[in-house]
């Protein structure tokens, strides 16, 4: 199990130089599975990691335009997204509402569901969430 996190850490932490990586964009892509528009709107990246033991979180918001809305429902559903609300577990961010409408893939690393990767694609908010923690 934990080399199993610590595993998932190393390639997350490293992703950036082993995959060649450069931008939060094609980081989304990649995540995410989905075929993103070039012109989404960084509006939030945050990435941080504790060295001595791994944890950490990286969180990435895009803000995307009324035109890419079919686009995008068209790949999460090509992509076996889930529908909002998010069910499992009574899981539910903090950035969203019981009542935002889109879709969502849900991914936990661990057994124990505190280690995650969450992709989001909110209608009502025009955004895309893309949200990694390991605990």
């Amino acid at each position: 199990m934990l080399i199993s996190i610590i595993i998932v850490m190393a390639s997350i932490i490293g992703y950036n130089n082993l995959s060649g990586e450069t931008t939060p964009l094609e980081f989304a892509k990649k995540q995410s599975g989905l075929e993103l528009p070039n012109d989404l709107e960084l509006e939030n990246y945050n990435d941080e990691w504790q060295d001595f033991n791994g944890d950490g979180y990286r969180k990435i918001v895009f803000r995307f335009k009324e035109k890419d809305f079919k686009q995008l429902e068209k790949e999460c559903i090509k992509r076996n997204y889930s529908k909002l609300p998010i069910t499992e577990n009574g899981y539910m961010p903090f950035y969203l509402d019981k009542n935002d409408s889109g879709y969502y893939k849900l991914e936990f690393i661990s057994k124990d569901k505190n280690d995650f990767m969450l992709t989001v694609v909110n209608f009502s908010q025009s955004k895309l969430f893309l949200d990694i923690r390991v605990q």
